[in-house]
């Protein structure tokens, strides 16, 4: 991780967003940019220092969650691919929970639900893909 103080070092912070759009691209299975995320910045360095702390931290967490993802992670990189496996997830949810949609759960509740269906989604689709 990237301290503060990297953050407003233009050659640093452009290291560390590089490595991270590298990683994405690794388990992604294709070449992300930096503007795919962010249309504003075509390289980190273009990035204000106001809003590099908050861009550093999401690329990080999206490498983290695709990761996780392992080889179903090239189902969730674009906004399309996010929302046709959100929309399996939620079938999949009012499916098994069939009886109980009456029952109270707080949000966190519902999101953990909702991600972990999200995720076996895409496990499905990678198996369905394999020869």
């Amino acid at each position: 991780m990237i301290t503060y103080r990297e953050m407003e070092d233009d050659v640093l912070y452009s290291r560390e967003i590089d490595q991270l759009l590298a990683r994405l691209s690794r388990v992604a299975g294709e070449k992300i940019e930096l503007s795919m995320y962010c249309p504003k910045y075509e390289t980190p360095a273009d990035v204000p220092l106001a809003k590099r702390s908050a861009i550093h931290m999401a690329l990080y967490r999206e490498t983290m969650a695709l990761m996780l993802m392992a080889d179903s992670a090239r189902f969730g990189v674009t906004l399309g691919q996010k929302i046709s496996l959100y929309r399996e997830a939620l079938d999949a949810l009012e499916e098994a929970h069939r009886g109980d949609g009456g029952r109270p759960i707080t949000f966190s509740s519902f999101k953990e639900l909702l991600g972990k269906a999200a995720e076996e989604a895409a496990r499905q689709r990678a198996g369905r893909e394999q020869p």
